[in-house]
């Protein structure tokens, strides 16, 4: 039922889709994702590039669907699309007019097409001495994919973590590695 015009409704694209994934995420145990593709700038209805982020993490408050967004051409926002992106579990590509769009795309798709974990989450040292680490959570973990945690452990200490997370089977729990 949707007509094909020549405006940009960001905003309410993106809200729709986050109302149609959360409503899918919550009858079947899939990890919902978007991906969000546009050619252009918002033009129709909320323009506000500030009032459509806040409207977007508004809409996505439990944090569980993730927006991929694919820029097409150079009438994008990249830098707004990004911004959606990483602030809802996310990332952003441009797809480059110059080059083939098929192998663009089917490199993307590659990507994200296998979720396997979502919201794993590194503990170290409960109680220990860890100091600096970076990023902890991994919104999605997907086929192919490497994630790296650094930090700095005091030298006589011993080193201790836990590792939970969601899968197709539900939640898990690695705890005392």
């Amino acid at each position: 039922t949707m007509d094909v015009t020549s405006s940009t409704n960001i905003n309410d694209a993106l809200l729709l889709a986050l109302k149609n994934s959360q409503s899918v995420q919550s009858r079947l145990r899939l990890t919902p994702i978007i991906i969000f593709l546009t050619d252009g700038e918002p033009t129709s209805g909320v323009v506000d590039k500030t009032e459509i982020l806040a409207n977007v993490r508004k809409g996505n408050s439990d944090d569980v669907v993730s927006i991929f967004s694919l820029a097409f051409g150079t009438g994008t926002d990249y830098d707004f699309l990004t911004k959606i992106s990483s602030q809802n579990r996310g990332f952003a590509r441009k797809i480059y007019e110059a080059a083939d769009a098929t192998l663009q795309l089917k490199g993307f798709f590659e990507e994200v097409a296998s979720p396997l974990l979502n919201n794993v989450r590194f503990v170290y040292n409960k109680d220990g001495p860890v100091h600096d680490v970076t990023e902890t959570n991994v919104p999605n973990f997907f086929k192919g994919t490497e994630f790296v945690v650094a930090g700095r452990i005091d030298s006589d200490s011993k080193l201790s973590a836990s590792i939970t997370g969601t899968g197709a089977s539900g939640s898990f729990l690695f705890p005392d590695i």
